[in-house]
């Protein structure tokens, strides 16, 4: 806009750039125009740098062809990282380690889950933690899976639909076989004297990795 302002003998015509200032703070900021106090969207993915195009090399007086376009050389993706800390089961030795920073914790025999009711396989994570807990039977007396109510001392769940991680007082064959002996309902059996230290050292959101072999 145009503004006068009297300088002693002279009135002179000042342009103040104020329409200029505010486009150029609008292209260097990449929030201008967000509602005040709303929270910044999740950037997507892209090659762009905002106000500044991507450079083209192109002959004077020609469009360019693909070949004459420059386009960086796409770097390799990183390899695949493996967790910091994860609890690792191999169902066909019944083992479980506990491992942090390719530090083996707590390594122990366990037992999973009987043939009929399998301990599933896939990656996990420790959902929730529980000090002491007590299981009931979602069977009913007189189904062959029926068992009394029974308190445990630790009790991580890894899964949906019951499946633990917790100390088993009860259980007599840990190790390779236990689970087609006297297999559990689908939830991994420790070892009192093991459980108490790999409950005390998991966090919920720990990876819980359970494999065949």
């Amino acid at each position: 806009m145009w503004v006068s302002m009297r300088i002693p003998g002279v009135l002179r015509p000042i342009v103040v750039l104020t329409g200029m200032t505010l486009l150029l703070g609008a292209c260097g900021s990449p929030e201008a125009g967000a509602n005040p106090g709303a929270s910044s969207p999740t950037p997507a993915a892209s090659s762009s740098t905002g106000c500044s195009p991507t450079p083209v090399l192109e002959t004077p007086g020609q469009s360019p062809t693909p070949s004459e376009v420059a386009r960086p050389t796409p770097s390799p993706a990183p390899p695949p990282k493996a967790p910091a800390r994860s609890i690792r089961v191999v169902l066909s030795k019944q083992h479980l380690s506990a491992n942090a920073a390719q530090k083996i914790i707590v390594s122990t025999n366990v037992t999973t889950g009987r043939p009929e009711l399998p301990t599933p396989t896939g990656h996990f994570h420790i959902l929730a933690k529980y000090s002491p807990y007590r299981f009931v039977s979602p069977w009913p007396p007189g189904s062959p899976y029926y068992y009394a109510p029974v308190w445990v001392d630790y009790a991580m769940v890894f899964a949906p639909n019951g499946y633990f991680i917790h100390d088993a007082a009860w259980q007599r064959n840990f190790g390779p076989g236990g689970n087609l002996r006297t297999g559990s309902h689908g939830c991994i059996n420790v070892p009192p004297a093991a459980m108490g230290p790999l409950y005390k050292w998991a966090r919920v959101g720990d990876d819980v990795i359970i494999t065949n072999s």
